[in-house]
């Protein structure tokens, strides 16, 4: 029922406040719940990692995206104002993603992420301490037990492969990066929709490599979901000479095409997570807060489509929710689709670990039943 599946098992080591999650066992169809604060968004910044095979340039953006890079050098600057930032450290920035923060800054750091029992298969992001070029370094990074300077480096490995060394330069000089020239690794297919969606940008972009293609239809169906009616989608410049293009829709019985966006949130909700679906063929698609503006009345029929396109285009979904309701139709779905197994992960702290419990599909209108706590 789940062949080919990208992970069909997954363990996170060291990786912000996963010190080790296992889960055992996954779907191709996975949702995510559990409280606030134990862990939804870091499970899928770890799977975005894996799928990029550790690119630092996504390793800076997730740093980004919570303003933990504080120094600014993961993007190749440098500071403005070295008075106002004068505490600026990549290394500080560096260990937010590691288990403990800064416990340990001056040692070995490992973040494991990968199926279990496949090391072949697994990405290491590693924080080590090597010899580097006098010049330009700030001589208080160095541990003043070595002879010869020591410099904090990440290194990127997939198996037995190094695929990324980026030295963590001096906050006031440039990062100093290097790459492998060749690499037989090659990042997965991948696609993640944010809790507030995809950007205007990506949106027109996976258009573009969706119109005139089989999957089309896939996305116009999702759309009508929601709006029976709809029977095409193009887009086009948002005025004359604008570089940024915008969805318009036809409608059964209107004569002029109107904007997606018109239709509502829920409209352009569904369009970004069924684009993303079809361009995760063969990989992995990633979707925080799924039911983020989808009335309930829908999302059945959300899971409908994710269910069965996923497994048409091989593609495995990590989904997370807040929502009762979404649980409630996802646990309700995946019974009745007896060809993909879906898969509840249910976050929790046990002590001062994160831990999952995983409920399939036999356990899941007993979970749905009993209201498992989302929240």
């Amino acid at each position: 029922m789940n062949d080919n599946l990208t992970l069909p098992s997954l363990r996170i080591e060291n990786y912000r406040p996963f010190r080790h999650l296992v889960l055992p066992h996954c779907g191709r169809i996975n949702l995510i719940v559990g409280k606030n604060n134990v862990g939804k968004s870091s499970l899928l910044e770890a799977l975005r990692l894996y799928a990029q095979r550790g690119a630092p340039s996504l390793i800076w953006r997730l740093l980004d995206e919570r303003d933990e890079n504080l120094s600014r050098t993961g993007l190749g600057e440098t500071l403005d104002n070295e008075d106002d930032l004068e505490y600026a450290d990549p290394l500080e920035d560096i260990m937010c993603m590691f288990y403990g923060g800064q416990q340990g800054a001056s040692g070995p750091q490992l973040i494991r992420i990968g199926p279990i029992g496949q090391p072949k298969l697994n990405l290491d992001i590693a924080l080590e301490w090597v010899k580097a070029e006098v010049q330009q370094l700030r001589l208080d990074l160095f541990d003043g037990e070595h002879t010869e300077p020591l410099f904090p480096t990440v290194i990127v490995r997939f198996g037995d492969a190094q695929l990324h060394s980026v030295n963590l330069a001096n906050p006031y000089n440039r990062l100093r990066r290097s790459y492998p020239r060749s690499t037989e690794v090659r990042d997965l297919r991948s696609a993640f929709v944010a809790a507030n969606g995809l950007e205007r940008s990506q949106i027109a972009q996976l258009w573009d490599k969706t119109a005139l293609t089989p999957l089309e239809r896939r996305v116009v169906e999702a759309l009508r979901i929601i709006a029976p009616e709809v029977e095409r989608v193009t887009f086009i410049a948002e005025r004359e000479g604008a570089s940024d293009r915008i969805p318009i829709v036809q409608v059964r019985g209107q004569a002029t095409r109107i904007s997606l966006r018109s239709l509502g949130e829920g409209m352009n909700r569904m369009f970004g997570i069924a684009l993303a679906l079809v361009n995760a063929q063969g990989g992995l698609l990633l979707i925080d807060e799924i039911e983020s503006g989808l009335h309930y009345s829908v999302q059945a029929d959300m899971w409908r489509l994710v269910f069965e396109t996923a497994r048409r285009l091989n593609v495995q979904v990590f989904a997370t929710t807040h929502s009762g309701d979404c649980l409630e139709t996802f646990g309700r779905v995946a019974i009745e689709d007896e060809q993909t197994e879906g898969v509840l992960i249910r976050l929790g702290r046990r002590g001062e670990d994160i831990v999952a419990t995983l409920y399939e599909e036999q356990d899941l209108s007993i979970v749905t039943r009993e209201q498992i706590e989302v929240r």
